[in-house]
């Protein structure tokens, strides 16, 4: 059976909901602060998994920049400003990839690579377990949460300097609500 969470996926083309489904998952502060340390790292790191795969002799085109543009152009119709804040980052995973790959063994860069990756989903994985004592938002929805959670990042610092306030207000207001829902449905499936 689909959570309340799951099956509230608002519109994928406004900021307020996405940001509000995704922080409905995240509201211990040591949850979140597993996030803002390992979501980065995970999503470099799947682009430079990525980045070994090859679609043409052009050096920069493989599947982990095509995954980075795809975000990059999501993330800058969600909210313009912000989303050409978070595609420089962008850029600079895409940038960064091939110059491991230039400079390192491929092999030694996927192993690194690979074994940073796990490690940061696992550690995500703790978080929720032990922080939020409740199921990640990828559990209901892998696509979602996946697109969202580095973007999400970026919000959070945003925030944490002051900027979009009344966003991050209303997203609170209302990802309180949808885990609220999600907890009372949990609750009377049990009994």
């Amino acid at each position: 059976m689909q959570s309340v969470l799951s099956s509230n996926k608002g519109s994928l083309m406004n900021i307020e909901d996405q940001l509000s489904l995704y922080k409905a998952f995240h509201f211990h502060h040591k949850n979140v602060e597993i996030h803002m340390v390992c979501i980065p790292l995970i999503a470099f790191t799947l682009v430079v998994l990525l980045s070994d795969f090859k679609v043409s002799e052009y050096p920069y085109l493989n599947l982990g920049t095509l995954l980075s543009l795809s975000y990059g152009a999501y993330y800058i119709a969600l909210h313009k400003v912000v989303g050409s804040i978070a595609s420089v980052g962008i850029a600079f995973f895409v940038v960064s990839s091939k110059w491991l790959y230039e400079n390192f063994e491929s092999s030694t860069v996927a192993k690194v690579a690979g074994t940073v990756h796990v490690l940061g989903w696992l550690a995500q994985f703790y978080g929720h377990a032990v922080y939020e004592k409740r199921r990640p938002a990828l559990i209901d929805n892998l696509l979602q949460p996946v697109v969202l959670a580095p973007y999400f990042v970026v919000f959070e610092c945003l925030f944490s300097m002051g900027y979009f306030k009344e966003l991050e207000h209303k997203m609170g207001v209302t990802a309180k609500k949808m885990k609220d829902a999600d907890l009372k449905a949990a609750r009377e499936k049990s009994t």
